[in-house]
């Protein structure tokens, strides 16, 4: 399994998002698997891979939480959560996530 976040440096809450993503993978005894930091270099490469804002959480190359518009340029992205819009998903729904990814 990979995972990882794409970011930009402009945006704050791409160290949030590993954090969270690194904690899911800790929940389901995965620690084994290390999550790779993506640098996105511009916006037109962001559009060009479909990105719906940064970070995006990528688990085996895919975008786990595909919703919202396509930005124009290097955005940050807003993830709805149990308490309303935040830059990064809930720890919670990211292990969900790697649930659909891990066997039990």
């Amino acid at each position: 399994m990979q995972v990882s976040v794409v970011h930009f440096a402009g945006c704050p809450s791409w160290r949030a998002a590993g954090r969270r993503l690194r904690a899911a993978l800790d929940e389901h005894g995965r620690s084994d698997i290390a999550v790779a930091y993506v640098p996105m270099a511009s916006g037109a490469a962001a559009a060009a891979a479909g990105f719906r804002g940064l970070p995006t959480l990528l688990i085996d190359g895919h975008d786990r939480f595909p919703s919202g518009p396509m930005p124009d340029g290097l955005t940050c992205r807003l993830y709805p959560t149990a308490t309303g819009l935040a830059g990064a998903p809930d720890q919670a729904d990211i292990a969900a996530a790697l649930r659909e990814r891990i066997p039990s």
